[in-house]
């Protein structure tokens, strides 16, 4: 039997090899084999056949089981059954079916907040409760196997670009050789399906501090990563009647706070083994990306809530006193007496119906996976919390994202008719990019947002424009009058004078008059290189430069001949054109472009203007 076992441990090593090649698409194949031997090997050190029991040696038919916690903080002995054992049920990794047979179980069915509870069987520690079935009509669980969860932790070479494909997506999917465009679409990550297959249990995120209309306002953004938003009922955790405990112990409940402060989030496990300072929980991933460090904290259970498609654990998070270190397949690992950092986020929002302003100041676990979905989390929440948005809404916004390096990217513009959709985008577009810029990261302090909202439509269209002369002499003065039309409000006039170059050639020019938006689709075709990142610094200014363009503004171009050439980021006016055939070199791969020299004349409006307007001057002799 032992040696049966050597060789099942040795062949999964290296099917869970194989399977990481053919998911991540980075690794070779002597790199993973090393891995998993890395892995075993952990396992190895740590196996005590006395405490555990392989999987070799459960059968169908014996009697488990598990420790969990229902209710406070007390760890309760339940019944099971063992079903089957399941070999190979994906590559490296086996399982054990058991049932629940205690009418606690029964009656409850699959818990989401399980994950991870320790199973014993023949007095031994067998594995965690890790996956279950939506929908199904019996307490039946699926067994991470004890020794697939002891290796968690040893191999450290995991990392979000090595991660599975749904979460490396979140890292690959900007083209940074194109101009900066927040709105470029990424590549979402798979949520867990409601079909009655099996899945990993959904993990409870607690969340307190919104309205239960603010919670569900979350849902599209933790989903996706199989966490399920649930309004706790005590986010704080303060009821003096709880015992509170000092340490993680099997069966206890573990906790992932994200968010504390005014908006708690906090994810809900179970822990499954204890080893001195090290505890493993879960049974699953929770995002699969190897080495995180996110705080831990011990956690009470308010009660189970009962629903036909998947019961869950209703819980709030007690002391953080830990760390959670890594993140597998077959669970997480955390270090007791580890700090894991945190950064401050405020959010003001001023509504117009005459309520106080609503301030939440809270703080985020610093992650750089995750950093998107808290800040969105956080923002979808508060506005799902306060009165609906009319449909006719304007929202003028302000940010501020401080750096560890004490510079500031702040700025501030206005949405209409938008929901918070352009704030988003904004937001999270630029700190997704500091932090996973393929440059290097760049790391935030702070964030800060300030919204206030106003009930109307703010947007405007051009729909009429004078020229006072289309042919002009070089130094003459051209006057533009505009009339631009608010939705359901009144046309308001705008005026430009345009000064024609002293030294301009005679020829045909370009005079383009446009809102926010167009002038930064303007910027992607004449300039591209302003707005495009070649290293941490690029990256930094092209944002600076995006942020600060407000859409409120009313911009007049009149452009010029090319004359010289742009190279890299830098613009050269006076260098002839024919130095581009020497600058270029099969070996350099800097970007040489025409530049574009131009006029520009920016009138602030209370209004998004939506279109534009294109003449065509010409200057004679």
């Amino acid at each position: 039997m032992q040696m049966l076992t050597k060789q099942r441990q040795h062949r999964h090593s290296g099917l869970e090899s194989a399977g990481r090649l053919i998911r991540t698409g980075f690794y070779v194949l002597i790199v993973c084999l090393g891995i998993s031997d890395q892995a075993h090997a952990g396992a190895e050190a740590l196996w005590d056949s006395a405490q555990y029991i392989d999987v070799n040696e459960v059968k169908p038919g014996m009697s488990a089981y598990c420790l969990t916690c229902y209710s406070g903080t007390t760890v309760e002995r339940f019944d099971l059954d063992v079903i089957s054992v399941v070999y190979d049920m994906s590559p490296g990794q086996d399982a054990i079916l058991v049932k629940g047979v205690d009418e606690r179980l029964v009656k409850t069915g699959p818990v989401q907040g399980c994950s991870g509870s320790p199973v014993f069987i023949d007095g031994r520690l067998a594995g965690a409760l890790a996956f279950g079935w939506s929908l199904s009509k019996e307490a039946l669980y699926g067994v991470t196997p004890i020794r697939e969860m002891l290796g968690i932790g040893e191999t450290h070479n995991m990392s979000p670009e090595t991660a599975p494909p749904e979460v490396a997506a979140a890292y690959s999917g900007r083209d940074y050789s194109k101009p900066i465009d927040f709105s470029e679409p990424k590549i979402p990550r798979e949520g867990h399906s409601q079909t009655s297959r099996s899945m990993a249990l959904s993990m409870p995120l607690m969340v307190s501090g919104f309205t239960d209309r603010g919670v569900a306002a979350m849902e599209s953004t933790f989903k996706p990563l199989g966490l399920m938003p649930v309004q706790s009922l005590s986010g704080s955790g303060d009821d003096q009647t709880v015992v509170r405990p000092k340490s993680f112990e099997r069966g206890g409940t573990m906790m992932v706070p994200l968010v504390s402060g005014d908006v708690r989030m906090s994810v809900l496990g179970t822990v499954t083994e204890v080893q001195g300072d090290k505890i493993y929980g879960f049974g699953h991933s929770f995002l699969g990306i190897g080495d995180v460090n996110l705080p831990l904290a011990t956690g009470q259970v308010h009660t189970v809530v009962s629903v036909l498609s998947s019961s869950f654990k209703l819980g709030s998070p007690l002391d953080t006193i830990g760390a959670l270190t890594s993140d597998e397949t077959t669970g997480v690992a955390g270090h007791v007496g580890r700090t894991a950092p945190t950064i401050p986020m405020s959010l003001r929002i001023e509504h117009f119906d005459g309520s106080a302003p609503r301030q939440f100041n809270c703080r985020l676990a610093y992650s750089k996976l995750l950093m998107s979905q808290l800040i969105q989390g956080v923002i979808a929440g508060a506005m799902g919390s306060l009165n609906t948005l009319p449909e006719e809404h304007t929202i003028q916004y302000s940010a501020d994202l401080g750096l560890v390096s004490g510079r500031h990217i702040a700025f501030s513009n206005v949405s209409s008719a938008m929901n918070v959709q352009e704030i988003l985008s904004e937001v999270l577009g630029a700190c997704s990019m500091l932090l996973t810029n393929p440059y290097k990261e760049i790391p935030l302090a702070s964030i800060e947002v300030s919204m206030a909202i106003e009930p109307k439509n703010s947007t405007a269209r051009l729909i009429d424009a004078e020229l006072s002369d289309d042919e002009v002499e070089a130094g003459d003065v051209i006057t533009l009058d505009l009339i631009a039309e608010t939705y359901l409000g009144p046309k308001t006039p705008y005026t430009f004078q345009v000064k024609v170059p002293e030294n301009a050639q005679p020829g045909s020019y370009n005079l383009v008059v446009c809102g926010g938006d167009s002038y930064v689709q303007y910027l992607r075709r004449v300039s591209p290189y302003k707005l495009v990142a070649m290293d941490a610094d690029t990256l930094v200014k092209a944002l600076d430069l995006l942020l600060t363009i407000r859409r409120d503004r009313l911009y007049c171009i009149l452009e010029l001949p090319p004359s010289g050439l742009a190279v890299e980021d830098m613009e050269l006016p006076d260098l002839p054109a024919s130095k581009a055939l020497i600058l270029r070199s099969p070996k350099r791969t800097i970007q040489i472009l025409p530049y574009v020299p131009r006029q520009e004349t920016v009138i602030n409006t209370d209004t998004i203007i939506l279109n534009q307007y294109t003449a065509k001057i010409t200057v004679v002799k």
